[in-house]
């Protein structure tokens, strides 16, 4: 299990400062943001690439970070 949390203007528009996310068969945070984008479009709108900061465990990574379970992954 991974932890997402939203911040700033994530925060606002998803109303809500993060929850919790099986990681299943997800191997980086792009495909973790990539099945956040499928719930819709408002999702898919506010999650663009370059648009927002990623972090993993309290350190800036990119889309192909690895993750494991246990990570907490930070949108900003």
């Amino acid at each position: 299990m991974t932890r997402i949390l939203y911040f700033a203007r994530l925060s606002e528009v998803f109303k809500k400062s993060g929850e919790p996310m099986m990681k299943g068969s997800a191997k980086t945070v792009g495909e973790i943001i990539q099945r956040l984008k499928a719930r819709g479009d408002l999702w898919d709108k506010m999650l663009v690439e370059g648009q927002f900061q990623i972090m993993v465990n309290k350190q800036i990574v990119n889309w192909d970070h690895p993750i494991k379970d246990g990570d907490e992954i930070a949108l900003v």
